[in-house]
């Protein structure tokens, strides 16, 4: 009886797992491999290179460079982190009671952005912020670009307008779900708009927005295209997250190793924060 009840739940999982081999952990550890090499992409160690165990990871210590990206990726996290987190549930309470067409109107705006492909919304943004008549250097009244004068701020004001969407969706979903009942009781007891928004429609949607910041960080920390495309990284190392400095040593210093060493503590890193936030909402259930 347990042998049939352990093919009826495995065997329908197999192609599952076959596929999260071949695309995720398969290259999750190569990728780690790689990392405990010099293997490089041009010279000598392309085709014959030697295992330095934990060397990468050493020289990722005593690299400026790194703790650069360290700090440029940190504040980029946060800020896109609070950014999408904030103004998706405050799009989410305005639409709250609003009429179907009004939130058909904001969420589909919002959506547009959100699934627009990101070379594409980076040359937008990059029309509107760098170009001397672009036209938030017209709006703001100023003679140099924008993304020149303030990089990082404006790559994740890009990374806000992106992602808000799916903060947004998220917590449409688990308003709807909150009882009127609830929140009709409150206003009958006198309880003020902040009051209920902070200590009645908060704690009951407190796991999506536990999920919500999972998820957003999971995405913040991988993301390159959008910055990319804006700025390359630049000017100087002013927008180099670790993502892209990850690119760049790999793919323009030919350091693949190197440029796996970094994305693996990009992994841990990421891992970390999620640990934190797991145990932050398990904490909160007690």
């Amino acid at each position: 009886m347990q042998l049939t009840k352990f093919r009826t739940w495995i065997v329908p999982l197999i192609p599952a797992f076959i596929i999260l081999g071949i695309f995720f952990i398969g290259p999750a550890v190569w990728a780690i491999y790689i990392s405990l090499t010099n293997m490089a992409l041009t010279g000598p160690t392309a085709l014959h290179w030697d295992f330095v165990g934990l060397g990468n990871y050493f020289h990722i210590g005593s690299d400026p460079q790194f703790l650069t990206s360290l700090y440029v990726t940190i504040y980029f996290l946060f800020g896109s982190i609070i950014g999408q987190l904030v103004l998706g549930l405050l799009l989410a309470m305005y639409l709250k009671n609003k009429s179907l067409s009004v939130r058909l109107l904001v969420e589909s705006l919002a959506i547009i952005a959100w699934i627009m492909p990101e070379v594409v919304g980076g040359f937008s943004w990059l029309s509107f912020l760098n170009y001397p008549g672009g036209l938030a250097n017209i709006i703001l009244h100023i003679s140099q670009p924008v993304l020149f004068t303030q990089p990082l701020l404006s790559v994740t004001i890009a990374n806000i307008w992106h992602g808000t969407a799916f903060s947004l969706l998220m917590f449409i979903a688990a308003l709807d779900g909150v009882p009127k009942e609830i929140i009709e009781a409150a206003k009958i007891d006198g309880s003020t708009a902040i009051y209920t928004f902070f200590h009645i429609i908060i704690p009951l949607i407190k796991n999506s927005i536990f999920t919500d910041l999972i998820l957003i960080t999971l995405f913040t920390m991988g993301e390159f295209t959008l910055v990319f495309t804006m700025t390359g990284g630049g000017p100087g190392v002013a927008t180099s997250l670790l993502s892209i400095y990850a690119y760049q040593q790999a793919f323009s210093f030919y350091d693949v190793s190197y440029g796996s060493a970094i994305s693996i503590v990009m992994l841990l890193i990421g891992m970390i924060i999620s640990f934190i936030y797991v145990i932050s909402i398990s904490r909160s259930e007690k």
